[in-house]
């Protein structure tokens, strides 16, 4: 049995917002420092991150084996961490760091069909 969709209310107003497309297996939730993104974990394997005003999922965060029991955004918002009964992870949310990152330490070009699953085939060489 799932507990229903989290929904958003307006803590001045008392207005309900709207509901984030969830499951019921979402548990806990916390919101960036600058609130415009909210992150989801709880039996699932995953965390995942939606738009606080169009309620809109951007990101599904895989990693873990088992339930989500905790996650948390640095303080600027560019990281988010979650923990589980296998440990914690971390992610960068900023792509111009992810970038980085990946020309720092990437050894090969992306291959065709790389290109095409991470990038939508934008930018990617015929």
């Amino acid at each position: 049995t799932g507990l229903g969709a989290p929904t958003l209310w307006d803590a001045s107003t008392g207005a309900r917002l709207g509901a984030f497309p969830l499951s019921g297996d979402s548990r806990i939730a916390t919101f960036s420092p600058d609130g415009s993104t909210v992150a989801f974990g709880g039996l699932e394997t995953v965390v995942r991150v939606f738009d606080t005003d169009t309620r809109a999922e951007q990101l599904v965060l895989r990693g873990h084996t088992c339930g989500v029991s905790r996650v948390a955004f640095s303080a600027d918002g560019s990281m988010l961490a979650a923990n589980g009964c296998d440990g914690a992870r971390i992610w960068s949310l900023d792509v111009d760091t992810l970038l980085e990152v990946a020309r720092d330490n990437v050894t090969r070009s992306l291959t065709k069909e790389e290109c095409r699953r991470y990038f939508d085939d934008q930018g990617c060489s015929a």
